[in-house]
């Protein structure tokens, strides 16, 4: 009986072609999308993040009381009072992105740049491959320019020398010392190219403008 109906809608099928095409195809999306949405789901919230003790780690946004609006970023004075202020957790850095074009390296590229202070480290739990992370005094105002060079980008331009610290390095009209090298496979956010990392520079004392400009997150 079983195989009976299979023939006979097989044979149906056949006779009806333009509807088994479009029944084919609406299938095929079918699968395609929830196979997209699937793979989006499983590389957000399914699959670990790939740093030590991710579970612990948590991304403090800004919800604005009047207006009921949560934003993507806390603003610079309110980062440093939190840092001053704050008890609850082991570590709170604050993190942005920006481009740099490097001009000592042959001809003049542009490399993708972390913006960050030493908390996000510490929170990451992350530990350079040669040199040093960033220190709290990096991101001091007037502190001597330090950069740490993404692992890839090291291994492409440098050849992987390992006596690549000290060394200056031409961002732009600035000069940095190169003080680090970062871990193989780090990159930070998850799906950003890491090429250098910089310290963010900020303020000693929280400014009352800075509730309103500028923007910090924090990784916890």
């Amino acid at each position: 009986m079983f195989a009976y109906s299979v023939r006979h809608a097989v044979r149906g099928l056949i006779r009806e072609r333009g509807f088994t095409a479009a029944a084919v195809l609406t299938l095929a999306l079918g699968v395609g999308a929830s196979s997209a949405v699937f793979a989006v789901v499983e590389a957000v919230l399914l699959r670990p993040l790939p740093y030590a003790d991710a579970g612990s780690i948590a991304v403090l946004n800004h919800r604005d009381q009047r207006t009921g609006v949560t934003k993507a970023f806390i603003a610079i004075g309110d980062y440093v009072d939190l840092v001053q202020r704050q008890s609850a957790f082991a570590a709170v850095g604050a993190y942005g992105g920006r481009s740099a074009t490097v001009y000592n390296l042959g001809e003049p590229f542009r490399a993708s740049a972390l913006l960050a202070t030493s908390g996000v480290f510490d929170a990451l739990g992350i530990q350079p491959s040669l040199g040093r992370t960033l220190q709290p005094g990096d991101s001091r105002p007037g502190a001597a320019k330090v950069a740490i060079l993404g692992h890839a980008l090291w291994e492409r331009r440098f050849g992987s020398d390992p006596a690549i610290v000290g060394r200056g390095l031409r961002l732009g009209s600035d000069d940095y010392q190169i003080v680090g090298v970062g871990p193989k496979g780090f990159h930070f956010p998850p799906d950003a190219p890491t090429e250098l990392i910089l310290p963010m520079t900020l303020p000693l004392q929280a400014p009352g403008s800075g509730r309103r400009a500028g923007s910090s997150r924090s990784p916890g």
